[in-house]
This record gives C-alpha cells, sequence and structure tokens, in this order.
C-alpha cells in the first residue's frame, strides 16, 4: 500500500498510540487514491496535518514525517 517513514526531529519518542492513528490514516489516504476519491484523499490530507504530519507522495509510494 505504501511506505510508511517517521523523522523525528527531538529526543522524544512518539506515542505509540498516535503512530497507529497516523499509519491508519495515511493507509485510508493510500486507499483513496487508488480510487480516485481525491476528495477524501484531500480531507485525509488535512487530518493528518492538524495533526502535524507531513505526507509526501513519490514513485516508491507514500511516506510521511512530522513537521518540524
Amino acid at each position: 500500500l505504501g511506505l510508511f517513514e517517521e523523522t523525528l526531529r527531538s529526543s522524544q519518542p512518539m506515542d505509540p498510540a498516535l503512530r497507529e492513528k497516523i499509519e491508519a490514516l495515511v493507509s485510508a489516504r493510500t486507499q483513496a487514491r487508488q480510487r480516485r476519491d481525491w476528495a477524501s484523499a484531500d480531507r485525509l490530507r488535512a487530518e493528518l496535518a492538524r495533526l502535524g504530519v507531513v505526507v509526501e507522495d513519490g514513485p516508491d509510494g507514500t511516506t510521511w514525517k512530522r513537521k518540524p
């Protein structure tokens, strides 16, 4: 489905529940993109942004990282 990546900008580890939520949202967004459901994909990207996550789509799949 996609590649998941996190770039930590601090020494604090990410809460496992938050990581799970982010990965679920990224997966749902990937599925929406595969269905060409752009409205849902955009909504999910906005929700991820509210969580402080940047999503990047590339030829090898989708990656994400926390905003600095």
